[in-house]
């Protein structure tokens, strides 16, 4: 759901395939901490303002509310969407990077984990039960190597060996 007033994002509902009858949107996500709202960055707010007086400028079908539509209003699934980003990454400026809707969420965590936001607090942006799994999976290693090289060599010890 959009809400730009307040920089929310609620996360309530997800698209899935059914059988037989295609893409639909269903009022459940993937596991209770999957439901949540966030404030995202003023930035990000803007540039969803901004797409969506795009979508209702051009008069595009948005039944559902959604953030990225197909053009026919339908609802775009995952697969889809990873195509669109291989297809466009040069014109975003990474030709040879691989990107999937997970290298936003993994960027993300790491952004957040360097800028010192604790794993618990990363874990509830990202709507996951485990921290352990957001720190295996979404928090990018080695960002602290030089800052630990550098408590080590204020602490001095290694130099009376």
């Amino acid at each position: 759901m959009w809400i730009f007033d307040t920089g929310e994002i609620r996360v309530e509902r997800q698209a899935e395939r059914v059988k037989r009858e295609g893409m639909r949107v269903v009022p459940r996500v993937k596991t209770p901490a999957s439901k949540r709202r966030i404030h995202i960055p003023k930035a990000t707010v803007e540039l969803l303002a901004a797409r969506k007086a795009r979508q209702q400028a051009d008069g595009l079908p948005n039944p559902h509310n959604l953030v990225f539509p197909l053009p026919t209003g339908n609802i775009r699934e995952g697969n889809l969407f990873e195509k669109h980003l291989r297809k466009n990454r040069a014109a975003l400026g990474y030709p040879e990077l691989v990107l999937t809707s997970h290298s936003f969420r993994k960027t993300c965590a790491s952004i957040l984990e360097a800028q010192g936001a604790s794993t618990l607090a990363i874990r509830d942006y990202l709507g996951h039960e485990d921290a352990v799994l957001t720190e295996k999976v979404y928090i990018a290693r080695n960002l602290h190597t030089v800052q630990t090289a550098k408590t080590l060599d204020e602490w001095g010890g290694l130099e009376s060996l």
